[in-house]
């Protein structure tokens, strides 16, 4: 279950959310991960989709990293209100695309559908 009040909220209203999950191997700025969302965003109108989401980062220390046998850096989560599993192909090469431009090491880790508070 998200604690974030947004994605909370869509969950109620929406009864399921969008998550699309990337590791990237570095500790973003903000001003990266801005970078990241608007270049989404404007994909999204693009192609006429709401460009409503929610950015959730974690930081994924050496200690867990170690658990989790991976690298330290931040998890980004992009959450949509709704089904947005039909986007999967264009979230995953954007956001990629972004760390390339910004010339950060990442990878895309796989989408998920959440329901309400399952």
């Amino acid at each position: 279950m998200y604690s974030e009040p947004l994605v909370t909220e869509w969950l109620e209203k929406y009864d399921n959310v969008t998550s699309f999950s990337f590791m990237v191997f570095f500790k973003l700025t903000e001003e990266e991960m801005m970078l990241l969302s608007k270049g989404l965003t404007v994909r999204l109108l693009f192609l006429s989709k709401n460009g409503e989401f929610a950015l959730v980062h974690d930081e994924v220390d050496e200690e867990l990293a170690k658990a989790l046998g991976t690298y330290q850096g931040i998890n980004l989560c992009f959450i949509f209100p709704g089904d947005y599993s039909d986007l999967e192909d264009m979230v995953e090469s954007t956001v990629l695309e972004g760390l390339e431009f910004l010339r950060l090491k990442g990878e895309y880790l796989g989408m998920a559908k959440v329901r309400d508070n399952v």
